[in-house]
This record gives C-alpha cells, structure tokens and sequence, in this order.
C-alpha cells in the first residue's frame, strides 16, 4: 500500500492510509460548506500540473468553518481502474456516508476523528460497515 498526500486542484486534499482507505476533504465553489458558491465564475488558472477554477482556488484560500469529505478503498479503486480503464467506475469505490457518497458541511473536529477510524480499519473491511459507522460519527 501507498500512503500519500495529493492537493486536488488548488480547493482541498486527499489522503490514503497504509490500510488503503483514504479520505478527500474539499472546500472548493461547489463543494458542500459553509462558503460555497461566495466567488462565482469558471475562469480556468494553471496551478502547476493542475488547471483549477478560479472560484475554487479562491473559495480554498478564504477558508472554511466546515468542508466536505468522501471516503473510499484506494486497493478497491486501483482494480476498478484497471478492470475498467475507460469509464468512470472509480466512483463505485466510494463509501456511502448517510445515503450519499459525498458528507457536507463536516466540522473539523468531525473530520479528524474519521480520519482516525479509517487509519484503524484493515484493507478488507466492508464498505458498507465503514460507511455506516462514519455516518454515525458525522450525524453528531
């Protein structure tokens, strides 16, 4: 397993566990929290590697109260990946956190706390068992 940290497009971050599980944090124009959609526009911007809206490069610099997150099994992803390599279906490795597979507006207390679950659960855990134990901890 890999564990590593990735800035995704200038509006939040990613990281991956040993275990495989991995979180995304976002506070991007679009993203569900406390300051979405306050810098409207769609002006692209180079960032490095990675071309980013204005609005969420700005909306990331301001900062938040709160962020969004998604959760999924990184070991899970890479063989859908290479099972499918020309769709979309990375998405089905995505945890379902309360009936979606995005939580909004999750406050950073709350974040930390997942965080530490998910560094605690092994490569196999059930998906379904994951998400509906952080849905619990997020619901709070």
């Amino acid at each position: 397993m890999t564990q590593e940290f990735m800035i995704t497009a200038g509006k939040g971050f990613y990281m991956e566990f040993a275990s495989g599980w991995a979180i995304s944090v976002q506070i991007g124009d679009g993203n569900y929290h406390s300051r979405r959609y306050e810098q409207p526009g769609f002006e692209l911007v180079s960032v490095g590697d990675q071309r980013v809206m204005v609005s969420d490069y700005l909306a990331g610099a301001k900062g938040s109260s709160d962020a969004e997150i998604a959760v999924w099994n990184a070991v899970t992803l890479a063989k859908l990946e290479e099972e499918y390599p020309d769709s979309s279906r990375g998405y089905d490795s995505w945890v379902s956190l309360g009936g979606d597979k995005v939580a909004g507006w999750v406050k950073p207390e709350t974040i930390a706390f997942v965080m530490a679950k998910l560094a605690q659960y092994p490569t196999d855990a059930c998906p379904k068992m994951v998400g509906e134990e952080l849905a619990k901890i997020i619901e709070k």
